[in-house]
């Protein structure tokens, strides 16, 4: 098990094409959509999202970015891409992630196989959110609207 580290939590919860129904708790067993695992946290934010979900992340993806207006709320997201066949797939999300304001600060093939042939189907991606004009979309703090629930202070753009 991991050290702890302040004001840092690691969830072991399986992210993948979650089940409409309501996420009663993280140990359910299954798998379960973004919206659900940061609902049941209640989370607005994520610094960081790291996902190596073995093939699932383009579906997983695809079905997040197929509701109107859907914007992933992380600074960070790094992710193992397994290559598919289907390049309409990879420019369906790649697309949909560059929309959503993330850029790619790294990219590097995985070579942990028994032969590392695999690094040409395995590509670790490191994105970051900027807004038009270059900020980092990071909240700034947590504001309060007039209806008096907190709300997310994003830099202009994001």
């Amino acid at each position: 098990m991991a050290a702890a580290v302040p004001d840092m939590q690691f969830h072991a919860i399986g992210i993948g094409r979650g089940e409409q129904t309501t996420l009663e708790s993280l140990n359910d067993e299954g798998l379960h959509s973004i919206e659900q695992v940061m609902e049941k946290l209640g989370h607005q934010w994520v610094d960081v999202l790291k996902m190596d979900i073995e093939g699932h992340e383009w579906d997983v993806f695809g079905d997040f970015y197929a509701k109107p207006g859907s914007r992933l709320p992380a600074t960070q997201l790094l992710v193992e891409f397994h290559w598919p066949g289907n390049s309409d797939r990879v420019w369906q999300v790649l697309d949909a992630l560059l929309a959503d304001k993330f850029r790619v600060f790294s990219v590097e093939p995985n070579y942990y196989c028994d032969d590392g042939a695999c690094a040409k189907n395995l590509l670790e991606f490191a994105f970051i959110k900027v807004s038009d004009d270059g900020y980092v979309c990071s909240p700034h703090s947590h504001v309060h609207s007039s209806t008096g629930s907190a709300a997310l202070a994003l830099p202009h753009g994001c």
